[in-house]
Parts: structure tokens; C-alpha cells; sequence
């Protein structure tokens, strides 16, 4: 969803947060689930992924401190 500052006044689109996840894209992120599939075959138990995230401003936000929050869950896949 769209990311809130600390008042709860303003607020940046959901858009201008771009993630990465390994070495792969980096998608846009958007007011909706954004489902990403990683890896393919057996693990060793667990899979290790490096998630990086950035902030896309134009220099018309508001200033001052937003706040976000990003919800990862894995899944097996049949």
C-alpha cells in the first residue's frame, strides 16, 4: 500500500518502492500483492534470499519520516 508519514497526513504511492530480490529485477511495487516466485528443484531445507529495497522520490514529497511496512511469506510450491 501507499507509504504514510508519521502523521498519517501524507503519503508517497506504493509505486516509487522498488525491490529486489538476489540479483534479479527490480519491479515496482504497487497497492497490491506482488507474488514472485524464486528458485526452482530441492533445497537444503531452507533457502537463503537477499531482499533489498529502494525509494523512488522526485523531490515533491512532503518532508519529514514515512513509515512502510513489508509482509514476506514463502510458500512450497507442489
Amino acid at each position: 500500500s501507499d507509504l504514510t508519514d508519521a502523521t498519517g497526513m501524507y503519503r508517497l504511492p506504493a509505486d516509487s518502492i522498488w525491490f529486489q530480490i538476489g540479483n534479479g529485477a527490480w519491479p515496482r511495487g504497487s497497492a497490491t500483492t506482488n507474488p514472485l516466485y524464486f528458485g526452482t528443484g530441492p533445497t537444503d531445507g531452507y533457502l537463503s534470499l537477499d531482499i533489498h529495497f529502494m525509494l523512488e522520490l522526485d523531490g515533491n514529497e512532503h518532508a519529514g519520516s514515512f513509515i512502510t511496512n513489508a509482509v514476506v511469506s514463502g510458500m512450497r510450491q507442489p
